[in-house]
């Protein structure tokens, strides 16, 4: 039987070198248990003067989230919005990403999902109409996977920090639109 030989550490390139680094330094969870887990982040906020139907008109016209989504350079749904399509969001300074819609339920919520290697990010945009009358915004971002620590690092917890901004601004231009459009008579 043989065994496996050892790495003698004069015969590693310059360019192996960089990458045993970078794999030395990223940690893979293999514990089970641990790996099941989830890093979840919710950011919710009550908002008045602003109805469900015109954050949800904001909400699926995808095409047009960078009017309200500061750091964005251009969102693009493929097909209509609906559970199996994707859309390219494209933050500034960063390059573009595939999200693909996986949960709609009309008027009321969101999930779309977003695949990176090693994890997987799920972000639920949640609207509801309170007892009093005003509207509720919850954001729900959850991060599964053997890598989501890095993913997290990386990108979902700016992410998160960018909700309530988001949030603000959907909500400001929805009650814009709501302003200047025509009274029905």
């Amino acid at each position: 039987m043989e065994r496996a030989s050892s790495v003698n550490v004069k015969d590693i390139r310059p360019k192996n070198t960089v990458l045993l680094i970078i794999l030395s330094s990223i940690h893979v969870e293999t514990d089970p248990h641990k790996t099941k887990s989830m890093w979840i982040t919710t950011y919710s906020k009550t908002f008045q003067n602003v109805t469900k139907e015109a954050l949800w008109e904001l909400w699926t016209d995808v095409n047009q989230w960078s009017a309200w989504h500061r750091d964005l350079e251009f969102c693009t749904l493929n097909g209509p919005f609906e559970v199996g399509n994707y859309f390219i969001l494209k933050p500034k300074g960063i390059r573009p990403i595939k999200i693909i819609l996986t949960e709609i339920e009309k008027g009321r919520k969101f999930t779309d999902y977003t695949s990176f290697f090693g994890a997987k990010m799920c972000d639920t945009h949640e609207v509801e109409e309170t007892r009093d009358g005003s509207i509720k915004l919850t954001n729900i971002l959850t991060v599964t996977g053997p890598l989501k620590g890095l993913w997290i690092k990386l990108v979902a917890q700016n992410v998160a920090n960018t909700v309530p901004e988001e949030m603000e601004g959907l909500v400001n231009l929805a009650r814009k639109k709501h302003c200047s459009s025509p009274l029905r008579v």
